[in-house]
């Protein structure tokens, strides 16, 4: 299970609070779900929560390069010095940031009004900075921005990944369908159309082991050892892991027929 929630501003990351302050149970009714990551209780915007450890892992660790993008409303308007600073990396008391992507944008269209509103001074402007990050630092915006003479005034999460904010408005969400490859949802392996030498050696070895009466188990630990990538094996397009579902399934006609092939190839 996948879910995207759009944060209110002053709701904690979390479904308890000792003080009593709002919390994420309050717009989400949902048991057992968690958040991939943080978003802290002053900054608004795309909360993802899952059920599943591994896709936690992969949207939240840095390790797996998902990018964050934030909108950020600034004191002053930031001249390409800066932004070129934030772009390059700001030295922060943990150290160097890493490259992000940093641009001018105009007031995001449909923004919600923040209650309450952010503080204002008289004669200094405003401005927007779209961020995209692929670490997760300590208020690592609010820091970089003032790092360069440009203090955050309201900060908001917009993407993280592939997924957006688009359509959710404070406190509403909705359930999305995992990525490719994680919560159960499994990619199709590709399969190359010309065999290498070390694939005909591999292809042989499987022939040999089929020709043996006593090779159920050694093509049992080839095929789960997946040691190699799937190979085509002759223009009719048997692969090895053909030869390991044949066996699994004891498909013994077509085992011959693959076996036939091989032998006249």
């Amino acid at each position: 299970m996948l879910i995207l929630l759009n944060k209110p501003f002053n709701v904690m990351c979390a479904f308890t609070d000792r003080e009593g302050r709002p919390t994420l149970k309050d717009h989400v009714p949902v048991p057992n779900v968690y958040a991939c990551g943080r978003l802290d209780m002053d900054s608004e915007g795309l909360l993802a929560l899952t059920d599943d450890g591994q896709l936690q892992a992969t949207l939240a660790d840095p390790r797996f390069g998902k990018e964050k993008v934030y909108w950020a409303q600034v004191e002053r308007v930031p001249d390409e010095a800066a932004l070129d600073a934030l772009r390059r990396g700001v030295m922060l008391s943990d150290g160097l940031t890493r490259p992000a992507r940093a641009q001018l944008i105009d007031e995001p269209p449909g923004l919600w009004p923040r209650n309450p509103p952010i503080r204002h001074r008289l004669n200094v402007p405003t401005a927007w900075i779209e961020l995209g990050l692929r670490e997760g630092r300590n208020r690592q915006v609010r820091r970089m921005t003032a790092a360069v003479g440009h203090p955050t005034l309201r900060l908001i999460r917009a993407a993280i990944g592939p997924y957006t904010l688009d359509g959710l408005q404070p406190g509403e969400w909705r359930e999305v369908a995992p990525p490719m490859g994680v919560g159960g949802v499994t990619p199709p392996r590709p399969r190359p159309q010309n065999p290498s030498g070390s694939a005909m050696i591999l292809r042989l070895a499987v022939l040999t082991m089929l020709w043996c009466c006593a090779c159920g188990d050694e093509v049992v630990q080839l095929y789960e050892s997946r040691r190699y990538e799937p190979i085509s094996c002759s223009p009719n397009g048997f692969t090895v892991e053909d030869v390991g579902a044949a066996y699994f399934d004891g498909d013994q006609d077509a085992i011959r027929k693959i076996t036939n092939v091989w032998e006249g190839s």
